[in-house]
């Protein structure tokens, strides 16, 4: 699976969005992600490098919301990649889809071209 190849060559990058997404996840739905009193998922992932949320991605990100017709919150994940400098993004939105040179790619797929 993608996640493998990216724990395995230790190039995985996350945005503060997925962190957020984790937190909301587990306040809503703890018997998810929050099973040992905390979302587990933020911990395991806090080892990759992270993308911060600046006022200029903020800035970036409404942009993308506007010129590719998306959520603002996806266009957050989209930039965090795009400052990254990485062509694929592992997303359920627009699974194949290209946007700014950035590939999405759904999570759950076999692998992903280096």
């Amino acid at each position: 699976m993608v996640l493998e190849q990216l724990w395995d060559s230790g190039l995985g990058v996350l945005s503060t969005r997925f962190c957020q997404n984790c937190a909301s996840t587990c306040a809503a739905r703890p018997e998810i992600l929050c099973r040992g009193g905390g979302p587990p998922l933020i911990r395991e992932y806090s080892t990759w490098e992270v993308v911060a949320n600046t006022p200029e991605s903020v800035l970036k990100a409404l942009d993308i919301e506007m010129r590719y017709k998306t959520s603002f919150w996806d266009a957050l994940i989209l930039q965090a990649a795009e400052n990254a400098a990485h062509r694929s993004l592992l997303g359920r939105f627009g699974d194949g889809t290209t946007l700014r040179a950035i590939q999405v790619v759904n999570p759950l797929v076999d692998s992903i071209a280096p």
